[in-house]
């Protein structure tokens, strides 16, 4: 028999979340709404990891500034593997360094895109897919053990268009052909 428990027990330390929605719908500005400094318009309990060069692009023409970003916009590649390897560590000093309380990732299917592109030319079919999902769990790994908020955005006009092909699955036998 599974035990009930009283809301009360259970404690999260720290939100883990995805927000999903069409591009430019607020996914962003919704993650920068966890920051104590709202109101006040600049943002500096917030860190941005950022792959999409649009992310922040709303809350600039609200007058509001993180001056806390990760610029990955640029980056592909081996650039962008090492890059990803680098974040949890360099994010871990940042919360300590300035105070940082939320961290927004934005976005998965933009980075999603930018490695696909790099892994492509390594891996085909299943590995491909492998690479990536291998690459995001070492990433996000890194990134879920620290005590601060976690909110990812995931376009999902984007993920469902570009960022994995499926011609070449076979529904019915569940294979690459």
């Amino acid at each position: 028999m599974l035990k009930l428990v009283s809301s009360n027990d259970i404690y999260m330390e720290a939100v883990r979340a995805v927000l999903l929605g069409s591009p430019g719908v607020g996914k962003t500005w919704a993650a920068a709404k966890a920051s104590e400094y709202w109101k006040e318009g600049v943002l500096k309990d917030i860190l941005v990891i950022l792959s999409d060069d649009n992310g922040l692009d709303g809350l600039a023409q609200a007058g509001k500034e993180i001056p806390h970003v990760i610029d990955l916009t640029g980056l592909q590649g081996p650039r962008l593997m090492k890059a990803l390897k680098e974040i949890p560590k360099a994010v871990e000093h940042y919360i300590k360094e300035l105070g940082i309380k939320t961290v927004i990732d934005d976005s998965i299917s933009m980075r999603d895109y930018n490695l696909s592109a790099h892994l492509s030319q390594i891996h085909s079919g299943f590995a491909l897919y492998d690479a990536l999902l291998s690459t995001h769990r070492e990433y996000f790994f890194g990134l879920k053990s620290l005590p601060v908020n976690l909110i990812s955005t995931w376009p999902l006009r984007l993920s469902s268009k570009r960022v994995l092909s499926l011609q070449g699955w076979n529904h019915t036998s569940h294979q690459w052909t």
